[in-house]
């Protein structure tokens, strides 16, 4: 690991220009350990364990391991002095296997999963962890069973979950799971029957299901509708550009009020091929007029993750699938990046030798969750050995599901005393600065740093809670 971190220094100069021909992109991308076992169409959930000795665990959940589904699971701790996992060992293991299930975090020790898929049978049973005490303990029953479903936070205790396959066909039926009182409850239906769907978040308790599969309905769907919590209803909206499934999508910043959306790749059938080929197009949802405008992108994906970082709405994906069938030798797409309706390619390179874009690519079905540093992807690696990587935003903190940035520096770049806050007020924390090679160059407790003694590069700012940055020390710096 430190061998590669010392081939990843990295190497921007901030004298106010970048080399010409460099693509700035505002990420970086880590190696970390490998997993205990191969996963895919797992979950990956983080949890808010941080001691003395280490910033926090990521919880790697079930999946398939390319042949039957999962039972178990394994733990990922992220030490001081890494960007991500650094060890993975494996915990108690799930009463049930299943794949293609969803999970949440939530009370920082805790996790909870819903349905999946067996190999045989479709679940509709939940399960909730207990990180401290190492068990799982059986939850109440869904309403129906569900795999290639959706879900999202209503608030801090309340999980809306949609639509997906009940073993028989594709459902319409949604459901909201209270994890304080472990209880389920039914809500309206959404109006179309759908799975390997979107559900995006809109704000003021509104959320966007989009496209999706329903075999009856002619599989993959265009259709999109809004459900409002507190009414209790589901509002048609504009159709998506292409019909889609197995796309992914992400809520932009606001504000104030509702938030719009990013949606990403998907899939489709090519009937001349015979195949499933990735989308190389997304699209942008606008909540005041609730349309939506494709943009190109540079790579098709489906089966992938997509996610942001920083203070703007910066946003990546990993490759995915382009081809893909029975019989058909998997192809996959390319990393990329992009702001609101722009996209690039992920180019190797780009920011410094510290970015490596192909530990991102040739994934399918892979897992990605804000693990502190940034953002940790595990699994779905096209040679089936259960590799994991971070990716970091340069000079933004880590952007969670809200999409909202808790740990902010200024001025960033920086060439003297750094000004640090949290959730917009001073910081209090104990924090650690990190080096391009991972190694702690300064550490204390407070709202302020000062930078002055240190060599111009990028460096990683961790919080006792987890919390962390990147800071861009500029070369004009006093030293």
């Amino acid at each position: 690991m430190k061998e590669l971190r010392q081939m990843a220094v990295l190497t921007l100069l901030f004298s106010g220009m970048v080399c010409a021909e460099a693509q700035e992109v505002p990420f970086d991308v880590w190696s970390c350990a490998g997993m205990v076992e191969y996963r895919e169409a797992h979950e990956l959930v983080p949890l808010v364990m941080p001691t003395d000795d280490d910033m926090g665990r990521c919880l790697a959940i079930g999946g398939s391991d390319g042949d039957q589904a999962l039972a178990t699971v394994e733990m990922g701790t992220i030490s001081l002095d890494s960007f991500g996992p650094d060890t993975w060992e494996p915990v108690s293991s799930m009463a049930v296997a299943r794949q293609d299930f969803q999970a949440f975090a939530f009370d920082d020790v805790h996790a909870v999963v819903l349905g999946g898929y067996d190999g045989s049978l479709t679940h509709a049973g939940t399960e909730f962890y207990d990180a401290v005490s190492d068990v799982w303990s059986a939850g109440p029953d869904m309403v129906s069973p569900r795999t290639h479903h959706r879900a999202a936070w209503i608030d801090d205790t309340r999980l809306l979950i949609t639509g997906g396959f009940n073993g028989v066909a594709e459902t319409a039926s949604c459901e909201v799971l209270d994890v304080a009182t472990m209880q389920t409850t039914e809500v309206a239906p959404m109006l179309l029957a759908r799975a390997s769907h979107t559900l995006t978040p809109l704000g003021e308790g509104k959320f966007l299901a989009a496209g999706g599969f329903n075999a009856a309905a002619g599989f993959q769907l265009a259709e999109c509708e809004v459900y409002d919590a507190a009414t209790d209803v589901w509002t048609t909206v504009a159709p998506l550009p292409v019909a889609r499934d197995n796309h992914a999508a992400w809520a932009l910043p606001s504000s104030g009020g509702e938030q719009g959306v990013i949606l990403s790749g998907g899939r489709v059938f090519d009937a001349d091929a015979n195949l499933f080929v990735g989308l190389a197009e997304g699209a942008l949802f606008d909540p005041s007029s609730a349309e939506w405008t494709p943009f190109d992108m540079t790579s098709p994906h489906s089966y992938h993750s997509m996610a942001r970082i920083g203070e703007d709405p910066n946003w990546f994906v990993l490759g995915g699938l382009d081809a893909s069938g029975s019989g058909v030798t998997s192809t996959y797409g390319s990393a990329e990046w992009g702001t609101a309706g722009t996209s690039l390619a992920w180019l190797p390179g780009a920011i410094g030798t510290g970015q490596n874009p192909d530990l991102l690519e040739d994934r399918s079905k892979a897992a990605m969750a804000p693990c502190w540093a940034g953002w940790v992807v595990t699994g779905g690696d096209a040679a089936g050995i259960g590799t994991c990587a971070v990716v970091i935003g340069n000079t933004s903190g880590v952007m969670g599901p809200s999409g909202q940035t808790s740990l902010s520096a200024y001025p960033n770049p920086a060439r003297g005393r750094v000004a640090l806050s949290l959730d917009g007020t001073a910081l209090q924390q104990r924090w650690w600065l990190l080096d391009g090679q991972g190694r702690i160059v300064l550490r204390g407790q407070g709202p302020a740093l000062d930078v002055a003694p240190l060599t111009p590069g990028g460096y990683l700012l961790k919080l006792a809670s987890g919390a962390a940055l990147r800071l861009m020390v500029g070369s004009s710096a006093a030293r």
